[in-house]
């Protein structure tokens, strides 16, 4: 029963998309987890280290934020 109202809600966001609202509200919410997860050296450390394997710069960690509010 579960499975099945989230393959209707996901079919439902697909059909008609986010209001700009809901689209807020997640954006809010992705940026304070960022923020409070590099309250730390070591999250901090360890996220850009991530960064630099992956991207190999720090530049996509220090925009990071930014990007995510010029989502649409």
């Amino acid at each position: 029963k579960i499975q099945k109202e989230i393959l209707s809600q996901i079919q439902e966001i697909k059909e008609h998309g986010v209001t700009e609202k809901e689209l807020q509200k997640a954006k809010n919410i992705f940026e304070r987890s960022f923020i409070y997860g590099n309250e730390s050296v070591g999250n901090i450390a360890n996220m850009i280290g991530y960064n630099m394997v992956l991207g190999g710069n720090i530049d996509y960690y220090k925009d990071y934020i930014s990007h995510v509010k010029m989502l649409a």
